[in-house]
């Protein structure tokens, strides 16, 4: 994966973070909100992933 290809990756990670966060504020169902920070915690893992894989490529 290039530099360029992981910086991508990384705002769509967080977008979709974004994403998820507002349908968490809108959700009413509690199964619902705990499905969404299930996904949430898994972006957040991903994100993790994504910037000590840039922050290699740029050392």
């Amino acid at each position: 994966m290039t530099r360029s290809e992981l910086e991508q990756s990384l705002l769509k990670t967080m977008e979709n973070m974004l994403r998820v966060k507002k349908e968490m504020d809108q959700a009413c169902d509690p199964k619902e909100v705990n499905r969404l920070r299930r996904k949430l915690k898994e972006l957040q893992y991903l994100q993790r992933w994504q910037m000590e894989k840039l922050k290699r490529l740029i050392d």
